[in-house]
């Protein structure tokens, strides 16, 4: 009896602990503090939990819609927490942590099969078992997943070595292609070293030792600092998130389609009996999609997808963007589709548009451009057209659509200001609704001069 005391008071002097399981249950959302959604709907969290264990989620970069990591209710009323294997499901990570410092030995997920899709540091990681023995636990998505339940085990002493301190200056950084772009300074208070990586070396590539970046490709990578665990020092992580640029996403006066159509107009005129829509909007794969095709058949259409005003007021160097790849076109896609644009309300005429796809089998995707000096200065609207037959019917998909040019005020010669102007701005560029005592530009139909108003 002496010894068993004896022991328990050695374990409450040392902070020791049993060890001890917990289960999170991602069917009963409510369990983690997490309201369950209506039917078909998600609620996203960024942390949940239950007792001594503590999950926190940080959204990937490349979220598309409805693809976040989150609790998802079906039409039956079920839930898990999951991301779907379509667009953006990857780059998503979920921090399991004990709240007082303990370090977790085991757990184990309840997943759908061939949908647990992560990988784990630190620890390792086989099938849906991890094992290891940290405080902390990070897992990153890299494909569809569907959790149901999270049983976790930890106990032993509560880890008092002191935090990491990893810290970048800024969560976010932009950079535009071409542009010298200098690492921001990794602050730290841990005497381990450090290491860097990139999630997409596609778009940026890093110096694994000194965390010097080389830009690569337009796009985004997250660059993370990691250092290991010492006696003295937790293990820790910092990263922030780099967009690249090209020089038509810095100098955009408009763009659209990357991510929904919302202010398009989409027009599929009068459909024939069999067909519900030619023009749609793919939120799976994030494109607008035109087909005439259904089942063995096609159709003949004619339908167009419109853009919302552009203002090129003041513009110069104006040029539009767009990706495009097309299919089963027989090598008619030109003849099928067309480019057009109006300026200031007026009719349609079409634009002069390289490159265009291969056709006829599925390519990579074309990065198509058009000059449109002739509108600038003008209100214009762009219009995809799309026409079939019942002896051809192609694909047509367009995405990350782009109106870049110089937006500064070009200025002609100084006039007087008895001529009654369309609108004023002042020096600085903004407009100014009763202009008096000083120089202004007015800008008036296509027409751009500097006033001088007494």
């Amino acid at each position: 009896m002496k010894k068993l005391l004896l022991t328990l008071a050695c374990v409450t002097a040392f902070g020791f602990a049993q060890a001890e399981e917990v289960t999170l249950d991602c069917t009963n959302p409510e369990s983690l503090g997490v309201a369950k959604a209506a039917p078909g709907e998600a609620t996203v969290a960024s942390e949940f939990g239950t007792g001594n264990i503590k999950v926190t989620v940080v959204q990937g970069a490349d979220i598309q819609q409805n693809q976040e990591l989150r609790f998802f209710t079906s039409a039956a009323g079920s839930v898990d927490f999951r991301t779907s294997a379509k667009g953006g499901a990857k780059g998503h990570t979920f921090t399991i942590a004990t709240v007082n410092g303990q370090n977790i030995t085991s757990i184990n997920f309840d997943a759908k099969a061939n949908s647990f899709n992560v990988t784990a540091a630190p620890g390792e990681l086989s099938g849906n078992d991890w094992s290891g023995d940290a405080a902390s636990v990070t897992f990153t998505t890299t494909g569809a997943v569907n959790i149901y339940k999270i049983v976790v085990n930890y106990g032993g002493a509560a880890d008092t070595r002191k935090p990491a301190g990893l810290a970048f200056p800024q969560e976010k950084y932009t950079v535009v292609m071409g542009e010298a772009f200098t690492a921001p300074t990794l602050t730290k208070e841990t005497t381990a070293a450090v290491t860097y990586s990139s999630d997409a070396e596609a778009v940026a590539t890093v110096d694994a030792a000194t965390g010097a970046v080389t830009i690569v490709g337009v796009g985004t990578a997250r660059i993370t600092a990691t250092a290991a665990a010492n006696d003295e020092y937790k293990e820790g992580t910092a990263s922030y998130l780099l967009t690249v640029e090209s020089a038509a996403q810095a100098n955009a006066i408009y763009s659209g389609l990357a991510k929904n159509a919302d202010d398009w107009t989409i027009d599929n005129g009068t459909l024939p009996e069999g067909l519900t829509y030619v023009w749609t909007w793919d939120a799976s794969y994030s494109y607008l999609k035109a087909s005439a095709h259904k089942g063995s058949d096609d159709f003949t259409t004619s339908a167009t997808v419109t853009s919302p005003e552009i203002d090129l007021t003041g513009c110069t160097g104006v040029e539009l963007q767009f990706e495009q790849v097309g299919n089963f076109f027989k090598g008619n896609m030109q003849n099928d589709v067309k480019v057009l644009v109006s300026a200031n309300g007026g009719a349609f005429e079409a634009l002069t548009v390289a490159p265009w796809p291969e056709v006829d089998a599925w390519k990579p995707w074309v990065t198509s451009k058009a000059s449109l000096a002739a509108y600038e200065g003008k209100k214009i609207k762009v219009q995809f057209l799309y026409t079939s037959t019942t002896e051809r019917a192609g694909t047509w998909e367009i995405k990350n659509f782009i109106v870049s040019g110089n937006k500064s005020q070009g200025v002609t010669d100084v006039e007087a200001a008895e001529d009654a102007p369309a609108v004023y701005y002042n020096l600085q560029g903004v407009r100014v609704e009763n202009p008096e005592n000083g120089l202004y530009i007015k800008v008036q139909g296509n027409k751009t001069t500097k006033v001088y108003v007494k």
